[in-house]
């Protein structure tokens, strides 16, 4: 995007933030195959209200969020990950030192959270959402109602109050988030967090929705009763957008998404049930998003970009005139999607996206995907690759046969992300080298080397020709682009042909030939800023016989900078 294109978007998100509301919808535990408009579903429930969000604004097909409700919830408070929050799983309390959503809104908003909590632990009252900083709560601070019948009797909380509803609790939702936004007067946040449609599976009122129930046992026919409560949901978003006025909801951006996938007892084929809620498979974890609202330029379009759950703490900040990286003393991991919101040509702003799950579960560990691969790292047990453009559903696990050269790369760039993430230290070699006569170099680590900063780092290239003397090392900042120029760049036409060029030439570093080998020592500043950079090593050998360029390439490094 142009520097006048992006001062134009930043201008107009200030003005927009200076005015806009924001309604964020949270449904629980519904993948995208529960929703009509995503077409991935065998045969969601009916979603009118929902679909129609999406024709009037971006639906999001690749978003991405935890595999637990709790591990969401806390990014959607903090735009951070769970490994820096604490919050890993279900029923993991989001400490109180955390900066949250509500703190960062200018004084001039008002904000509500309304239905479910789940991020106080075993003591939620001890971890009040007022205490978290928003103004008004009402709800139910625990994770899940316990019988089919407690969703028609239930402990609600207002602010410090409790007392039992008897109303329909995804119908008392929503009176209660029509009431709060009737009496403001200003700009406001609400986050209206539905349990619905949560097991325990049960017979909505029947005036929610169509399904016929009548003889019918929510344990045998769990998946019938599972979309009624969609349905019933989807409904009553109908009637709370119906109860906004007109003026309002034209200065109102709507956000839809889902905490995590669908439950496993519901998932229908093609989705798998061992791979739903609660795993790092792409049923546990890839969500529908969809935003409708002023924020929206040429609406009823999709978005194949890579987002994420954090991402929605920067964007509704941003809509609110915040930038949240200056407002919150903390990294955080989310990146606004107000770009993609705006522009219908705006490139990828991510390259990967991560999730995790920790704590006592047996689905325990970590994932990060590209826009073609994935890589799953279960706590206990090996690897898991898994190309998702002919692979979708992950039943061909990469890593359990040889991996081509493409397959490998993705396998190592994922690996290194899980590296950079963690501030670990990692180094991996990608590419192929050119060959030469009779020998290829070869470029690697040292043994027991890793980029740690304060120390040296050494690399070392082998298997060269005799007579080779010298060498010139690259180390660049990206692996993508070197100014205009795509990468990886094949140096053909220039004189080298079957050699690739995979980074960016930011500096440039003679090497000496000894014993055979060049031996690079990189040292690595004691600069704080640096840790979890990712740099990119290559070396061009002179060897004045194999070319018109008179040199060939080894293959290329890529580091991770860890403070040690």
């Amino acid at each position: 995007m142009g520097t006048r294109t992006t001062v134009a978007t930043l201008l107009l998100a200030g003005a927009l933030g200076a005015q806009t509301n924001t309604l964020l919808i949270v449904g629980d535990d519904m993948g995208v195959d529960t929703v009509g408009i995503y077409k991935e579903g065998a045969s969601p429930a009916p979603t009118p209200n929902i679909d129609k969000l999406a024709k009037n604004g971006v639906l999001f097909r690749n978003a991405y969020a935890g595999p637990w409700c709790s591990v969401t919830r806390a990014h959607l408070m903090t735009g951070r990950h769970g490994f820096r929050t604490g919050v890993g799983r279900a029923g993991q309390t989001l400490p109180l030192t955390e900066t949250t959503l509500p703190e960062i809104l200018p004084s001039t908003y008002t904000h509500a959270l309304i239905g479910k909590w789940h991020l106080g632990g075993s003591r939620p009252a001890n971890n009040h959402p007022n205490q978290t900083g928003w103004g008004h709560f009402a709800g139910s601070l625990g994770g899940f109602f316990t019988s089919p019948e407690t969703y028609y009797s239930w402990k609600k909380v207002v602010n410090s109050k409790s007392s039992t509803s008897t109303n329909y609790a995804t119908s008392d939702n929503v009176d209660d988030s029509i009431a709060w936004i009737k009496a403001q007067k200003g700009a406001w946040v609400c986050s209206l967090n539905f349990n619905a449609p949560h097991a325990p599976y049960h017979a909505p009122p029947s005036s929610l929705h169509s399904y016929d129930l009548t003889n019918k046992n929510p344990r045998q026919d769990r998946v019938l009763f599972f979309k009624a409560m969609i349905e019933a949901m989807d409904t009553e978003i109908g009637r709370l957008l119906a109860g906004i006025d007109s003026a309002t909801l034209a200065r109102t951006n709507v956000i839809f998404v889902g905490d995590n996938g669908t439950g496993s007892a519901v998932t229908e084929a093609p989705f798998i049930n061992s791979h739903a809620k609660t795993t790092l498979y792409e049923g546990g974890t890839n969500v529908p998003l969809i935003v409708s609202g002023p924020g929206v330029q040429s609406p009823g379009r999709e978005v194949a970009a890579l987002v994420h759950s954090t991402d929605l703490f920067d964007t509704i900040a941003e809509w609110s005139g915040v930038n949240a990286r200056n407002a919150v003393n903390a990294e955080i991991d989310g990146v606004s999607i107000v770009p993609y919101l705006q522009n219908p040509k705006q490139e990828p702003l991510r390259e990967m996206v991560y999730t995790e799950t920790f704590g006592s579960s047996r689905f325990a560990g970590t994932a990060v995907r590209n826009a073609g691969y994935k890589l799953i790292r279960p706590q206990t047990g090996g690897d898991k690759l898994f190309d998702l453009t002919i692979d979708p559903f992950e039943k061909t696990d990469l890593l359990l046969g040889t991996l081509t050269k493409e397959q490998r790369e993705n396998y190592d760039r994922l690996a290194s992300e899980l590296a950079r993430l963690k501030d670990e230290a990692a180094w991996f070699v990608f590419g192929t080298a050119c060959s030469g006569n009779p020998k290829t170099p070869k470029f690697a680590a040292s043994a027991g080397q890793r980029p740690l900063l304060g120390q040296t780092f050494t690399t070392e290239v082998t298997d060269l020709n005799t007579g080779v003397t010298v060498n010139l090392g690259m180390l660049g900042l990206s692996r993508t682009k070197y100014g205009t120029i795509p990468l990886p760049l094949d140096l053909t036409a220039i004189g080298a042909p079957g050699c690739t060029l995979y980074l960016s030439l930011d500096i440039l570093v003679p090497l000496l030939v000894t014993g055979g080998k060049a031996t690079w020592n990189f040292p690595i500043p004691s600069v704080t800023a640096l840790n979890g950079l990712r740099f990119y090593q290559q070396v061009g050998v002179f060897e004045t016989s194999v070319n018109t360029l008179k040199m060939i390439f080894t293959n290329a490094g890529e580091g991770c900078i860890e403070i040690k």
